[in-house]
């Protein structure tokens, strides 16, 4: 699976890039406008949106504003009482990734807590109007999650064998019974396209045991990069990630590993979320 979803994103983000290189081309040539850049978003809470627009959009001269106020975007979690971005700590010695007969990569503590998170709050009367996404990069800690919410009659077998969301948590009601959005979806990032939801996890996957992380001032090559954090490089795949959700954010993986100097030159976005966390006091790190 992990294969086809590398070639899948190669063919959506090379030809996104030719086609928007293309315009601007174009442009220059003719000086006429081909392109359109969105200079606000009203879906998400504003220190989030101000986090993906430095992060993502600011190094290519194209931020956004996030004009709506806080107030708009908060809520009574449990634990994370109006955080909009929080980090749930997962140590490698709770156990490391591993990878299924299709090579596609998991974590079974990351999928074991986001479901234990998860039935809490979303049963809870605080979490009962809103909706849950949980996110991955990785087809088998898809499987994983939707298997381990399976204790929780969150998720149930179909016919086949396959694990389904249970018909109480698909749909969100109003109050005459009548559907209004999707309640849970639990999918890959490219599933996750053009969606949002009131709550989202990111489950990062990839983990280190302690021995092997690196030391902080060295240089990795690309491919040593790639080696620990594979798709989680994947810039574009990485924004849709991190902007599905419109009150709260939640990435739940191994702090100690996004601290190290690969992380930091591999994927710099997780450590800039992990510190935001940390540091702003609508944040937030659970251990």
């Amino acid at each position: 699976q992990d294969w086809k979803d590398k070639i899948n994103q190669h063919i959506t983000e090379s030809m996104f890039q030719y086609l928007f290189n293309r315009a601007k081309q174009l442009e220059q040539q003719d000086g006429k406008p081909r392109t359109i850049t969105l200079d606000a978003q009203y879906r998400s809470h504003p220190l989030l949106g101000e986090f993906a627009s430095k992060q993502f959009y600011e190094p290519y001269g194209e931020e956004y504003q996030s004009p709506l106020p806080a107030s708009l975007f908060s809520h009574q979690l449990e634990g994370i009482e109006n955080k909009a971005a929080v980090w749930i700590d997962v140590p490698a010695r709770l156990g490391s990734e591993q990878r299924n007969t299709s090579k596609s990569r998991f974590r079974k503590k990351e999928a074991e807590l986001i479901a234990e998170r998860l039935k809490h709050w979303i049963d809870s009367k605080e979490g009962q109007n809103l909706s849950f996404g949980v996110i991955s990069f990785y087809k088998a800690q898809v499987d994983e999650v939707m298997k381990s919410l399976a204790k929780y009659q969150i998720t149930e077998q179909d016919d086949d064998g396959n694990y389904v969301i249970a018909r109480d948590y698909q749909m969100l009601n109003d109050h005459e019974g009548k559907p209004l959005e999707e309640r849970l979806r639990v999918g890959t990032v490219d599933s996750f396209q053009g969606m949002e939801f009131d709550v989202v996890f990111l489950s990062m996957v990839r983990s280190q045991s302690q021995n092997s992380l690196l030391l902080k001032d060295e240089k990795f090559p690309v491919n040593k990069q790639q080696q620990v954090f594979g798709h989680l490089m994947s810039k574009n795949r990485l924004c849709v990630s991190v902007t599905r959700q419109k009150k709260v954010l939640i990435v739940v993986g191994d702090s100690q590993l996004i601290q190290t100097s690969i992380a930091e030159q591999a994927v710099p976005e997780l450590l800039a979320f992990y510190e935001l966390c940390k540091n702003n006091p609508q944040g937030a790190v659970l251990v």
